[in-house]
């Protein structure tokens, strides 16, 4: 990776030139806080971002399709992922053990998420528009969330003063670790 294990580096403003971010880019980045990713982006590599321990915050730009195997496992300060409409596809481990996640947004376009994608996020309810994990998924796509809800979508939520907060409604709820 071009910048791997760049203890220097503490942001980053991926330029609009750049579509993807590369195979370990900025693995073991750990005093890497903030990021500004490019509206050009259409790929988040393989680790590019794990074992980044100060990142709390992440855009993800509408426009990704693809968020590779571990690219922000072990990311321990992540908060919150709100996942764009374009995305596809998230790898395996791809946010596994980022254990201060407390809310995931996954929206219907997501066709595949690989095993342990999110995983071990005990704090984390992973908020689904979908009425149920599609045969696509891996069946152990979320092991040790606190909740999984389905059927959520944009018209749930309410945002006041950039908090979002969950409507109340009928909803869905599956045991996270059996997925049923």
């Amino acid at each position: 990776g071009t910048f791997i294990s760049c203890q220097s580096l503490t942001s980053i403003v991926i330029p609009n030139t750049v579509t993807s971010i590369e195979k370990s880019a900025f693995q073991d980045c750990r005093n890497l806080a903030s990021i500004t990713m490019s509206e050009n982006l259409t790929t988040i590599g393989d680790s590019a971002f794990k074992n980044c321990e100060k990142l709390s915050a992440i855009t993800i730009p509408n426009g990704i399709t693809t968020i590779g195997d571990s690219a922000f496992e072990y990311c321990v300060k992540l908060i919150s992922i709100d996942l764009p409409n374009s995305v596809t596809s998230i790898g395996q481990r791809a946010f596994y053990e980022c254990y201060s996640l407390i809310s995931v947004r996954i929206r219907k376009n997501v066709t595949h998420i690989g095993e342990n994608a999110f995983s071990y996020v005990n704090q984390c309810t992973i908020y689904c528009e979908q009425t149920s994990a599609p045969e696509e998924w891996d069946k152990r796509w979320s092991i040790y969330a606190k909740r999984i809800l389905w059927e959520i979508n944009d018209n749930n939520f309410i945002k006041q003063k950039d908090i979002e907060y969950l409507l109340d409604h009928v909803i869905t709820e599956h045991d996270p670790i059996t997925k049923n």
